[in-house]
């Protein structure tokens, strides 16, 4: 009998109490700092925020490594909530900023029955980013069952570590072909050239034509056209709609003639899923004549047309489809508007700080809130501490956490940007 989720909570709050202890007695400080971090333990984040910005400028070393010290503080405070999701974010969240104690606190949430803890737990390790949560995916991928090991390969594509390579090969052979599609997608994402062989294989081996799509894809993020016949052959002669839709955005990527011709005849095909996907593809070759074409089903009356259009935000290219993603941003669907957010911060820079800020003044809605800091935390300029400041000390944990992270990966950035400076105007 698998563990019960009162036993993975035991577990759970154990190693999270275990790395409080552990940070605690490795902390050494200055002063100022010390009586933050206390405060932040106490539960007094605002008071902390607050004597944070008193005694602290952030346009300066010193005040950002406060501000990260800081932020820190509150992510640590995060290990003790009771909420198990919220205690998943704080934890990947302080394995990002390189604490191994949160990548053992998923590892012990995977083992969950739940399946959104499961995914949870994983979505967690890939978002770190970094050795310690590819190491924590390929340790639990060698004793999962093949629902864990297609969550703990969608992980390990989130990171971009050359020690993924062996075990993403390997999950390309499982039997499942789930798994060989997430697998075959996230070695795309790895854009290692050593990868190539494998691909190449899987390209001329596989018989699922969604399967397929993703070798020919994944081939193309690597700069190898040879799938190129296999996208448009599935794009004009497949009559399944999702497997055209995912060969027509496939082909964004292929810059070649070819395929910019083949989505422009398709922007009126009768399938939404596959204009919607040429539209997007088009703007990767700097071709805003699909534009249209999503900024019409952005007002579908249908939710799974917007749903779509949402999903499609994020693969546009910035500088064809900017004014779109913005007018998403501004959509009545809330579901539209979050997607306009992830957008902005996948993609955008500086000059999208403003757009983010603003919709914080449209809107009280949790949810909504921490996407914006998710997305400042992503862009991670100077502009974007001042609003992140003000939603850390939200009372809403979700927004919190988020906002902690997000100041968490500004003062990283930036910390790092005055380093380089300085490194180069010594030299």
């Amino acid at each position: 009998m698998g563990k019960s989720i009162l036993t993975i909570a035991t577990a759970v709050t154990a190693l999270a109490l275990t790395a409080v202890a552990h940070v605690s007695a490795k902390t050494t400080v200055e002063p100022k700092l010390s009586a933050i971090e206390k405060m932040v333990d106490a539960g007094k984040v605002a008071e902390a925020a607050q004597k944070l910005k008193s005694d602290y400028r952030f346009d300066n070393p010193e005040g950002l490594q406060a501000l990260h010290g800081f932020s820190v503080a509150v992510l640590r405070h995060g290990l003790t909530e009771t909420d198990l999701f919220e205690r998943c974010y704080a934890a990947s969240a302080l394995g990002a900023n390189g604490d191994e104690v949160g990548a053992k606190i998923l590892e012990a949430a995977f083992a969950s029955p739940d399946p959104g803890l499961k995914l949870a737990a994983v979505d967690g390790l890939g978002d770190m980013g970094n050795s310690i949560g590819a190491a924590a995916l390929q340790r639990l991928y060698h004793s999962a069952d093949t629902y864990g090991k297609r969550l703990l390969v969608h992980g390990l594509g989130q990171i971009k570590q050359p020690q993924s390579m062996m075990l993403l090969v390997s999950a390309t052979n499982e039997s499942d072909k789930d798994t060989r599609l997430v697998a075959t997608e996230a070695l795309g994402r790895l854009q290692d050239a050593d990868a190539l062989p494998q691909l190449r294989k899987l390209l001329a081996t596989e018989q699922e034509p969604y399967n397929r799509v993703t070798a020919a894809h994944a081939l193309l993020l690597l700069g190898d056209n040879s799938g190129l016949e296999t996208l448009l052959g599935i794009l004009h002669n497949n009559q399944n709609s999702d497997f055209r839709a995912a060969a027509a955005l496939s082909l964004g990527d292929a810059r070649d003639p070819r395929a910019a011709a083949a989505l422009k005849k398709v922007l009126t095909d009768t399938d939404i899923e596959v204009r919607l996907a040429a539209a997007g593809a088009l703007t990767h070759y700097n071709d805003d004549s699909g534009l249209p074409v999503i900024r019409t089903a952005m007002e579908s009356e249908d939710s799974h047309t917007r749903t779509q259009v949402g999903q499609l935000l994020e693969h546009l290219d910035f500088n064809v489809g900017r004014g779109t993603i913005l007018t998403a941003l501004a959509a009545q669907d809330p579901a539209l508007r979050m997607a306009g957010v992830h957008a902005l911060g996948t993609l955008g820079g500086d000059k999208e700080i403003v757009f983010l800020t603003e919709s914080l003044q449209k809107t009280n809605d949790p949810m909504m809130r921490a996407d914006v800091a998710w997305a400042l935390g992503r862009i991670a300029g100077p502009q974007c501490i001042t609003p992140l400041m003000g939603m850390v000390v939200e009372p809403d944990s979700a927004v919190r956490y988020t906002s902690a992270d997000a100041l968490a990966r500004t003062s990283t950035r930036l910390l790092n940007h005055t380093n380089r400076t300085a490194t180069n105007d010594g030299h």
